[in-house]
């Protein structure tokens, strides 16, 4: 039989703010919580405070909830029967991991999530998935800090990449399985091609795979660092040193002569603005009539691009 454990703080907080809402609840609340005051003395109140918030969150489905999500994953539950929900402080403490005893699963979640149920629910499986590839012994992840993608420093790029790939392929899983993913498909991609500068492709790879392993992401999220990451939005572009937020998506291998023509020292990793991109390409579908090839945009590449970008 699992065991599902919650944070008294968490419980709280949730109960408290749903009864803020609730104006059902919080009659109910005030009209157990009044008598604590007058009946029992001041260290006894706590941990009637705690049972009576305990008993609110249960009547409210939570248990029964939580316990459902938990069941869906039976594999998870073989390896690691023990489920303790914690409160997190903010959003990036939020998330699941190894308990301490390497047998039980330990979710922190912010109190805030608990005001609207499916984009929690959507959490909960996404984080519990998590959980199911760390216990997965075929997964493969690393229960001492060897190889863990999750270390200090230089680490970090890669350990965001990592996060990156993985997250999207525990959201495949989900979509495949018929339940809301945490995050869109079109925002999986869009975190691909501007966050890890990977190409369409790769994404396909990761989205569609049907079995992973933690090895398998490493080496994709060492790929990736290894690879010239495009420039970011602001930056100023290459060819016309003009600040830019529409950088061209593709540079073709004969516009890019001609860019490299005029920059020696240019790669298509640097990326060009999109209006430098397109003047390049005109200018190699259509060379000029007296010189019999493209006219060279080098001597006034700041005149082409003087529109505001």
């Amino acid at each position: 039989m699992p065991s599902l454990r919650f944070d008294p703080s968490l419980i709280e907080s949730v109960v408290t703010a749903a009864a803020a809402l609730d104006a059902e609840l919080a009659r109910a609340y005030h009209r157990r919580a009044n008598p604590l005051y007058e009946t029992l003395l001041l260290d006894e109140r706590e941990t009637a405070f705690d049972q009576l918030h305990a008993q609110l969150f249960v009547a409210r489905g939570y248990s029964e909830w939580f316990a459902a999500l938990f069941a869906e994953l039976p594999a998870l539950q073989q390896r690691a029967p023990s489920l303790l929900v914690l409160a997190a402080r903010l959003a990036p403490e939020e998330g699941a991991v190894v308990g301490r005893d390497g047998q039980s699963v330990c979710l922190r979640i912010t109190p805030e999530r608990f005001a609207k149920r499916e984009p929690l629910s959507a959490f909960v499986r996404h984080e519990l998935l998590h959980a199911a590839d760390m216990f997965d012994e075929t997964f493969g992840y690393p229960q001492d800090n060897a190889d863990r993608p999750y270390t200090s420093g230089a680490a970090n790029a890669l350990a965001e990449r990592y996060r990156v790939l993985w997250c999207a392929y525990v959201d495949a899983r989900l979509v495949r399985r018929g339940v809301a993913p945490l995050t869109t498909v079109e925002s999986h991609r869009r975190a691909f091609e501007q966050g890890l500068g990977a190409p369409a492709a790769a994404f396909e790879r990761i989205w569609n795979a049907q079995a992973l392993s933690h090895a398998d992401l490493m080496a994709l999220a060492r790929a990736q660092a290894e690879r010239r990451i495009g420039p970011k939005p602001g930056a100023r572009c290459p060819l016309c040193n003009f600040p830019t937020h529409q950088w061209a998506r593709e540079i073709a291998e004969p516009v890019a002569a001609l860019i490299r023509a005029d920059f020696a020292a240019w790669q298509a990793d640097d990326g060009a603005c999109e209006r430098c991109a397109e003047r390049y390409a005109f200018l190699a579908q259509a060379p000029d009539l007296v010189g019999g090839r493209p006219h060279s945009l080098r001597e006034g590449r700041r005149s082409i691009c003087t529109d505001e970008k």
